[in-house]
């Protein structure tokens, strides 16, 4: 869903450059981006651009710009208030060098969370109308795209779509017949369209790098027929794996990246290339960099289509530590989840668990050492005592990380009536209470006291989100929440949390505060309620995968 969500922001994207002639034009689109959202500074080349003064207008024309590289910054904003541009230090999140070439309109679009996507397309000629040379002149495309995307049903959009092909008047490349097809999602009507199409291109011989729009192998053989029988050229099943020196290059990239959003971004433009094809092996390496794994279940299914050894595409499911991504994971690849190990489960040997603690004694940062371990624990293969769990965790520093980790490892303990030993593990108390919550949770005992945990009097709570409403800023209000979600003594039902969570504006920090609020919450059986709090996609998935991973 996540994939289908970037490639609708993708699209709608190119609606906005319509007023894009020159090659040495750059539009930048702020989508999304309201008062009340994150705000971003755009550095292109030196010179700042803000979201919060161009917000109107969504986007701003540069031209003028000599062909060849530029550097890109991206920064979420401290304040939203114009008056602080420029004046404060504010976080980056992106950066990338990249470069205009001679004939060719550029668009970077930067999103209301963060990731920069970028698009490229052939500018209009002069004059140029409905051409077979070139295909439909890019404003009426745009308006065609429009037209599409307003559709409300599926139905609607294909048949939109289909009489567009059918006018003898027009012609498109491939490139406009993918942004086309791509808004439908059954793969019977995009066949139909698809073979619709193949009179209507201005760039026959490209014409088969289409068959990526299709997951079924029914349908890909289909689109080959297809193409074999009207004289088009047939694509195989793999291509060429890229290079070690390419794929390092790569990877060396991405580890550039500092923020996991323009991680993500990195190895998600290398898998949308459709020049580039991947071994299982080198799609692990890339995909455990990105620590989520909702973008972990969109990367996979979009490089499915590069990866050379498909056979060896289910490995990567133990990539995915909650069930509900596992499962969807095993969905996606056609392949019938492993049944419940059974029986007893033998640690790993002294041997093994040494050349472990020294390969993570060997990472020379934080993050890879963490990296390490969370493949270890991840893998279903391995189990471990509560005593090796221990030396492990006490290689890293974070105690969020470790939370994350033993959260991770409980499934892998062959001991697990000694657990609870771990929450000595951590300091803070904020962290210790989850660490015993989870444990109970799962059946484990915890090593507090358990008592009745009653939800806050309707009096006392009437008075708290009082006192949430005396804050005129929007920032005092998430950082009163933040509070009052962090006392030990508050619990809440699921729609004492609502009517908290529902005065903040930003979804992000909506996000963060119904985290938060997970565990102070006596009726959790109701908490994914709260779902629609969010209208993002991306953060709706964010919050269902924590909820599912906490119960896991």
């Amino acid at each position: 869903m996540k994939m289908k969500a970037i490639t609708t922001l993708l699209i709608s994207g190119f609606v906005a450059l319509s007023g894009i002639a020159s090659a040495n034009t750059v539009t930048l689109i702020f989508k999304g981006i309201t008062k009340n959202t994150n705000n971003y500074q755009v550095s292109l080349d030196g010179k700042n651009y803000y979201s919060n003064t161009n917000t109107q207008s969504g986007q701003v024309t540069i031209d003028n710009l000599p062909l060849g590289r530029h550097t890109l910054k991206v920064y979420k904003l401290r304040y939203n208030s114009t008056k602080y541009n420029g004046r404060t230090k504010n976080t980056l999140v992106y950066t990338k060098v990249f470069e205009l070439r001679q004939g060719y309109d550029m668009s970077i679009i930067v999103q209301n969370n963060g990731k920069v996507l970028f698009s490229e397309d052939q500018g209009e000629l002069s004059g140029s109308g409905n051409t077979s040379a070139n295909g439909m002149s890019l404003s009426a495309f745009n308006t065609l795209v429009q037209t599409v995307a307003n559709s409300r049903s599926q139905s609607t959009r294909a048949n939109t779509i289909q009489n567009a092909l059918a006018n003898s008047d027009n012609y498109f490349t491939t490139n406009q017949v993918r942004q086309l097809i791509v808004m439908v999602t059954s793969e019977n009507s995009r066949l139909a369209l698809v073979k619709l199409a193949h009179n209507r291109v201005t760039d026959p011989a490209s014409f088969n790098t289409l068959i990526d729009l299709f997951k079924s192998t029914a349908y890909r053989n289909e689109f080959n027929n297809y193409m074999a029988l009207n004289g088009g050229q047939t694509v195989g099943s793999t291509g060429q794996q890229m290079s070690d020196y390419q794929f390092n290059s790569l990877l060396q990239n991405v580890r550039g990246q500092w923020a996991q959003s323009a991680k993500a971004e990195t190895v998600h433009e290398a898998f949308a290339n459709n020049n580039n094809y991947f071994t299982t092996a080198q799609v692990r390496e890339l995909v455990t960099m990105v620590t989520s794994e909702s973008d972990r279940l969109s990367l996979v299914k979009l490089v499915y289509r590069g990866v050379v050894d498909k056979p060896n595409f289910g490995t990567l499911a133990d990539l995915f530590t909650s069930t509900y991504y596992r499962n969807q994971f095993y969905t996606y690849a056609g392949i019938t989840a492993p049944p419940a190990q059974t029986g007893t489960n033998t640690q790993l040997s002294a041997y093994q668990f040494n050349n472990l603690i020294q390969t993570v004694k060997n990472q020379w940062s934080q993050s890879l050492k963490g990296q390490t371990i969370h493949d270890a624990f991840a893998n279903s293969n391995n189990y471990f005592t509560t005593a090796q769990i221990r030396q492990l965790l006490e290689l890293i520093t974070s105690e969020p990380d470790r939370l994350q980790l033993v959260k991770l490892a409980y499934k892998q303990t062959t001991d697990q009536a000694n657990f609870s030993s771990l929450a000595d593990m951590f300091t803070s108390t904020t962290y210790r209470i989850e660490f015993n919550d989870y444990v109970y949770a799962q059946g484990g005992t915890n090593t507090t006291n358990t008592t009745v945990k009653s939800p806050m009097a309707s009096a006392d709570f009437d008075m708290l989100v009082l006192g949430v409403r005396a804050n005129l800023l929007q920032f005092l209000k998430v950082s009163s929440e933040t509070n009052i979600f962090n006392n030990q003594s508050y619990y809440f039902t699921t729609a004492q949390v609502r009517e908290l969570i529902s005065l903040i504006n930003s979804e992000s920090s909506r996000l963060d505060l119904a985290k938060l609020a997970y565990k102070t919450v006596t009726d959790r059986e109701n908490y994914s309620q709260l779902n629609d709090l969010f209208e993002s996609q991306a953060n709706r998935d964010a919050f269902t995968a924590y909820v599912q991973a906490y119960r896991d």
